[in-house]
């Protein structure tokens, strides 16, 4: 039986975002006086998404999207939603800071980029042979929504009203912070677009999203940059077809994504389980948001490498460590390394020396500049990941320590700045 609220909830339980949602949001009204935002807080970099969910459950009937109950319920849950989340706009525009503690003494960094997200999720009773079941409603939210009266406000930041369980997919699909809020970024100024764009739905923005070959732009940019430099001697093969066919192309990089993306939630799952519980989050979240921090193209071209590594690996080819650079982060250099089993190129041998890779990195002349390194071992079996270290340094030099991990937990080295 579908249930919008218990759908979101389990959802957030192991959204990519999870790890920087915040246990609360308040506004500091004075110093000592706060008031709370019963809202999901998502806070990336200088970014802070607020979601406010609203759940319709229609059991006199089975209607359809414009049917007059929905309708009503729809204008009144934007109604509400935009209520509560305007007052976090107004505050913002004030220049009111935000906390996550009753007592103000939490305060947030300074927020550039508001999102306002207001979620609705409809079920119908619907009959079935078995019995009674609730479906899924799918709710438009196109232009004519936009431009009603009632919601279209010129004078303040549009509140984005998304189907719960289409959102829900969009999430899933672009689970990456850079993917994510370049669509959010995109829709909202199309609802603003002049002359006007007409769009029938969300899906049909995030069409347009991929057909204007947005996820790619930056991509595309650093590696004629990189080419021009020397650094690329080839042209990107998914980058080279992105304009000629970027729905195929971009899902393409959905899929090719996949082992970045498990490297991710490999680290995910210890700044959970083991880091946030033994207090020592703050450097891990960050060394996390570096790793979080790749775009879906970004993210499919060093999966792409990893892939390639693997191949030679089975082909019991040598396999120098492959240097590339970041699609997402121009000045991001990576160094990506697979683990032999035993022997000078297994774990046990060099986990402990990833920071001296970056020694040799940093010491090499480079004819480009670079802002940090990242080194990436890798131990895979079977084709699936069973380790993952890192070595993270920000540049200019700085002083390389290891950082005591709980047992079984993956090697990190990181880069700090000396005082």
């Amino acid at each position: 039986m579908y249930q919008p609220l218990k759908e979101w909830q389990a959802f957030e339980q192991q959204a990519f975002f999870r790890v920087w949602k915040l246990p609360a949001l308040y506004l500091i009204k004075s110093p000592g006086r706060t008031q709370r935002l019963d809202v999901l807080a998502i806070l990336w970099q200088d970014n802070l998404v607020l979601i406010d969910t609203k759940e319709g459950l229609f059991d006199d009937s089975a209607p359809t999207a414009a049917d007059p109950l929905v309708t009503r319920f729809r204008q009144q849950a934007f109604t509400q939603s935009r209520k509560l989340l305007e007052t976090a706009r107004k505050a913002w525009d004030k220049g009111v800071q935000f906390c996550t503690d009753a007592e103000g003494n939490q305060p947030l960094p300074p927020v550039k980029q508001l999102f306002l997200i207001g979620l609705q999720g409809v079920a119908a009773r619907q009959v079935e042979a078995e019995g009674i079941e609730r479906t899924h409603l799918v709710q438009p939210f196109g232009r004519d929504f936009y431009h009603e009266e009632q919601v279209l406000d010129e004078s303040s930041a549009a509140v984005q009203v998304f189907d719960l369980g289409w959102f829900i997919e969009l999430s899933q699909t672009l689970n990456t912070f850079p993917d994510w809020l370049s669509f959010l970024q995109y829709h909202r100024a199309l609802i603003y677009a002049e002359p006007v764009v007409d769009f029938r739905d969300s899906q049909q923005v995030l069409e347009y999203w991929i057909a204007q070959g947005v996820p790619f732009a930056l991509a595309i940019r650093q590696q004629n940059q990189l080419r021009q430099q020397g650094l690329a001697l080839h042209q990107d093969e998914l980058l080279a077809r992105c304009e000629r066919e970027p729905t195929q192309v971009f899902e393409s990089v959905v899929r090719e994504a996949q082992v970045w993306h498990h490297i991710v939630n490999y680290y995910a799952q210890f700044v959970e389980s083991v880091w946030l519980k033994q207090g020592q989050s703050e450097r891990h979240i960050r060394l996390h948001g570096v790793l979080a921090g790749e775009s879906l193209v970004s993210r499919a071209h060093l999966s792409l490498i990893i892939r390639n590594l693997l191949e030679q690996q089975l082909q019991h080819q040598d396999m120098p460590p492959a240097q590339l650079r970041s699609y997402q982060f121009p000045l991001r250099h990576y160094c990506l390394l697979l683990y032999g089993n035993a022997g000078p190129t297994s774990r046990a041998e060099l986990a402990p020396k990833l920071g001296t890779i970056i020694d040799q990195i940093q010491a090499k002349p480079s004819p480009v500049m670079m802002s940090e390194v990242v080194v990436v071992g890798l131990y895979i079996e079977n084709r699936d990941i069973l380790n993952a270290d890192i070595a993270y340094r920000q540049l200019p030099p700085q002083i390389m320590r290891m950082v005591p991990q709980p047992p079984g937990a993956p090697s990190i080295v990181i880069g700090e700045k000396t005082s």
